[in-house]
Formats: structure tokens, sequence, C-alpha cells
């Protein structure tokens, strides 16, 4: 990099300059085979690094110039900066004894993948955009389904993340238990609706609900059972409890769920079935589902 931050200085105007000599595909080509290289060994040796990064914070930030440079740099210093810059605030998550946070396992077949899609970087918002990544996918969440012994009737679509998959699971809830309405009007002027989880659900699930426009008072948290007992499951006595418990005006909207049944965040049994609440609600509680309407 051009230009290390020092001190506070203010940055300067920049103006940005087209490079008069573009990466040819032989360049490209060469380049491509160097950080194939790189990436085998990478994966070979990530026991070597450590798992946490040991960087102080800012310190990945004070070598990064202030202002944006104004001519671009050859691949090979942007690598080498990439090398001494940004892997030293890496935290390895492909590190055998990494056990944090989430699985965020890749695999070489699926780098490889990364590297066809980046290629041909396709927008699929649409059929029309790129038939095969939506019959592809469509396929792929059809052999899902049935790994997870889900009923044929289910459909899916694949998301960007959990976070955002618990919305559209509320959000799904929402439109499922109002016939509609939700989407149409909005959830003004329509009874509060409630959202069942776990006391250990993501915060993603709450997040969800603000977004959704239900506010987090309308998020009911669920206790779990002892770990050595069932798998940390959800308890279904508080779950019916806080179901037969609706004041006057409130509507079930949905119950959150992991499909993971030794899953803290949202597990409600390990074996599917079904339970009558005290108000006669059927909800499904078992794991073939995310989120299911209460309403």
């Amino acid at each position: 990099m051009r230009g290390y931050a020092s001190g506070h200085r203010e940055p300067k105007p920049t103006i940005l300059s087209i490079e008069e000599d573009p990466m040819d595909f032989e360049d490209f080509r060469g380049h491509a085979h160097s950080f194939s290289d790189w990436m085998a060994d990478y994966l070979g040796s990530v026991e070597t690094y450590p798992v946490r990064s040991q960087v102080r914070p800012g310190e990945i930030l004070d070598k990064i110039p202030l202002a944006c440079p104004e001519l671009g740099e050859p691949m090979v210093e942007i690598f080498d900066d990439f090398q001494k810059t940004i892997l030293p605030g890496i935290t390895h998550w492909q590190h055998p004894k990494f056990f944090a946070y989430f699985n965020g396992n890749s695999s070489p077949p699926s780098v490889l993948a990364e590297m066809l899609t980046a290629t041909l970087a396709a927008q699929c918002m649409l059929w029309e955009t790129s038939p095969a990544a939506t019959e592809l996918e469509q396929r792929m969440m059809e052999w899902l389904r049935d790994l997870l012994g889900l009923p044929v009737s289910f459909v899916g679509s694949i998301q960007d993340s959990g976070s955002t998959s618990n919305l559209l699971a509320i959000i799904a809830a929402c439109d499922k238990a109002t016939k509609g309405r939700a989407s149409r009007e909005g959830l003004a002027g329509g009874p509060p609706l409630i959202v069942y989880a776990s006391e250990e659900a993501h915060s993603s699930v709450e997040k969800g609900a603000r977004i959704a426009g239900l506010g987090s008072a309308n998020v009911r948290k669920i206790a779990v059972r002892d770990r050595l007992e069932d798998e940390s499951t959800m308890r279904l006595d508080p779950l019916r409890t806080a179901v037969s418990a609706l004041g006057l005006g409130l509507r079930r909207t949905g119950l959150t769920k992991g499909l993971n049944p030794s899953d803290r965040a949202g597990g409600a049994h390990p074996k599917p079935h079904r339970r009558r609440t005290a108000r006669g609600a059927l909800l499904n509680l078992g794991h073939d589902t995310a989120t299911k309407v209460a309403g």
C-alpha cells in the first residue's frame, strides 16, 4: 500500500484515475495460478496459524491509507499487502481448533466452486437473469428437504445468513397469521402478533421481530430443558402456558425453530409430534420446520 496513515492528519481529496494497462487475461492466468498455490498451502497448513487473530484494535486500520489511492497497484503488491496486513488480522475459521460462534466450514471443492461463480458473476434475482441458478437452487432445496425428512409440500430458497432466515420466517408467519393482510396493508390496526422462541434463541430472532414491526415486547422467551435432561430443547409446558395466557386481542404468530434438535437456540423437541395447547391452538413442535404459525 502507498501512503500509510500516520498520526491524525486529514485525508486529502482524491482524484481517481483509470489504469492505462488493465490486467490482461494472460496476467490473470498467472496470478490465478499463484493464488491457487497459496490457497492450497493455506488449507494444508491452517493448523499452524493461531486460531484467533493476535492484533490489537485499530492495528490493521493504522496500516490502511486514510485516503483512497489515486492509482492502482500491481497485483503482486496487493497480494503482498494481503499477506502482511490482512492475514495477521484474520481469525481462522477453518482451523481444526476453532469452536466459537457457529460452523463456518468450507472445503477445497467449495473453494473451487466459488472461483467459478465469481468468474460468471451472474446476478440471480430472477429466473430470466440466470435460469440455471434458479433451477439448481430449486432442486438442491428439494434435496435438503428430503434429507431432513420434511413433507414434500415444503419449498424454500437459499438465504445469505441465519439471521435473514429468521427474519423471513417471521415475516412469512405474520402474513400467514393475518391471511395476507400484513403484506398488503401492513400491521397497523390489527391485533399485536406474538412470536415464541427459546430463551437462548439467537439475538436475530428478537431483532427480526423489531424489523418486521412486531416489537421486542411481543417476543415470548420459552425456557429450555437442561442439556443433560433432553438435549436442551424447548420445554413444552412453559410454551403451552405462554400460548394459553394470551390476552384479549392478541394473536399467536409463529414459533421460531432451529433445524438442529440439539441447538439451544430454537429446539422444541427431538421427535416430531403435535400438541394442543390449553387454548386449542395446534402447534407443530417437531424439528421439521423453521417457523410454524399458531394463529
